[in-house]
């Protein structure tokens, strides 16, 4: 009985230790989700970028990590934006980002080409200051 319970500490004691680590490891790395991985939408994605009008159906989310300067940086990428379309919605994105009042964020839209189709990136600065 005395070396089963030692055992079990043995592995409780390595199991904390790895979700330790993996969650100090985890800081350093972005989270990329799309809106049905329910549980990081609500919980990573910021307000602005729920409200970014949706022009493609094909779309995901990048929390990054926070950067050394404290600015929060997310984005909601859209892929597979026909060049014909590509101008319309970034001014689409542009009226919507000019329209936004929150003093905290700074939001900027551009277009990427990617494996010869756009990918339109809508960044999102939270310049929020706790001090």
């Amino acid at each position: 009985m005395k070396k089963l319970s030692r055992t079990l500490i043995f592995f409780l004691i390595i199991f904390l230790a790895v979700f330790y680590c993996y969650f100090k490891i985890k800081v350093f790395t972005d989270d990329r989700y799309t809106q049905q991985d329910i549980f990081l939408y609500l919980l990573l994605t910021p307000k602005s970028l729920k409200e970014v009008p949706r022009i493609s159906d094909d779309f995901y989310f990048i929390a990054h990590a926070q950067e050394f300067n404290g600015l929060q940086k997310s984005e909601l990428i859209f892929r597979g934006v026909p060049a014909s379309e590509i101008d319309v919605k970034i001014e689409k994105i542009s009226n919507f980002i000019e329209s936004y009042s929150d003093p905290h964020a700074v939001m900027s839209v551009f277009a990427e080409l990617y494996n010869g189709q756009y990918e339109l990136h809508v960044v999102y600065y939270d310049t929020k200051d706790d001090n």
